[in-house]
């Protein structure tokens, strides 16, 4: 509660401030490491950096024939993938065997190379529909409805990703998973 207009202005723009910061998801996601400019490019430019990098968390993976079998790639493919990876902390070799590594990668809406990374994951999606499982989900879902759904539905899907990353998180690593979430306006204007 303020006790003069101007406060309570001042409170107000405040509180907006703090709302927008919430949204912001890499203000959400804790990352250790955050690679340079030109490794960016490199590991934004194909999501099997990423999903080799991940792979190296499931206990049945332990070495490049491994990776090789799992994503049905050459074995000079995944040294591409491994040789940047390890030389990134990105993924290390332990006793002979493939680990995630304690590095992580987390990529701004500000980033150039944003595009590429939501872009190559939801080609993947598209690509590899027919194959999908009766227990996976893919949902498009064109709509008009009112701003206050809008931002109630935008709420929802900011606290279920932080669900997800804190469960997935803590979780042992079993098999790869990703999640493409998309809520946008199609007007161009901004609200």
């Amino acid at each position: 509660r303020a006790g003069t207009f101007e406060l309570k202005k001042f409170y107000e723009k405040e509180l907006n401030e703090l709302r927008e910061k919430s949204k912001l998801i890499s203000n959400r996601v804790k990352h250790k490491n955050i690679l340079d400019g030109k490794e960016k490019a490199i590991f934004y430019s194909d999501w099997r950096y990423s999903a080799v990098r991940l792979a190296c968390d499931i206990k049945s993976i332990n070495n490049d024939s491994d990776l090789s079998e799992l994503f049905k790639i050459s074995l000079d493919q995944v040294h591409i993938y491994l040789d940047f990876l390890i030389n990134h902390g990105l993924v290390v070799v332990e006793s002979g065997k493939l680990k995630l590594g304690p590095a992580s990668t987390h990529i701004s809406k500000e980033s150039p190379f944003v595009k590429n990374h939501h872009r190559n994951w939801r080609l993947h999606s598209i690509e590899s529909i027919d194959t999908m499982g009766s227990d996976e989900i893919m949902y498009s879902a064109p709509m008009c409805t009112s701003r206050k759904v809008f931002n109630a539905l935008n709420t929802k899907i900011l606290k279920l990703i932080d669900e997800f990353v804190d469960d997935a998180s803590a979780a042992e690593g079993e098999d790869i998973y990703y999640l493409n979430i998309d809520l946008r306006n199609m007007n161009p204007k901004k609200v």
